[in-house]
């Protein structure tokens, strides 16, 4: 038997590296998404748990990789509430205004030809 000291390269018979590459790809991924923030700090982490056993002889080895990407970025909106039937309750659009929806709508028709602008309810 061939007596090949460890090396990354050879570490857990190369799937150290495979599983880094894999986790390097999601971050070099996230930094291209514009829904991330282009500034936040992503990293790669390789860890090796060594566990030597009494004799000192061998050692159960454990590697992992993570990774840790920039969030998605949130999206805003505005809440507004009120109390309907003694029931409490949030909505997205202005109840106030809901009397600016309350007016039929009008219908535009344009004239390919002339331009002309028609309106009708």
């Amino acid at each position: 038997m061939k007596e090949d000291p460890v090396t990354l390269v050879t570490l857990a018979n190369g799937a150290a590296m495979e599983i880094f590459d894999s986790e390097l790809s999601k971050v070099v991924e996230n930094i291209l998404d514009p829904n991330t923030d282009p500034k936040a700090v992503r990293e790669v982490t390789l860890k090796v748990r060594i566990k030597p056993d009494a004799s000192r002889k061998n050692a159960a080895v454990v590697v992992g990789v993570t990774s840790k990407t920039g969030a998605i970025n949130g999206c805003g909106t505005q809440f507004f509430f009120g109390k309907k039937g003694g029931k409490c309750f949030a909505v997205e659009n202005n109840p106030d205004q809901g009397h600016l929806f309350d007016q039929p709508a009008k219908l535009v028709n344009i004239n390919k030809e002339t331009g002309e602008i028609n309106e009708r309810t």
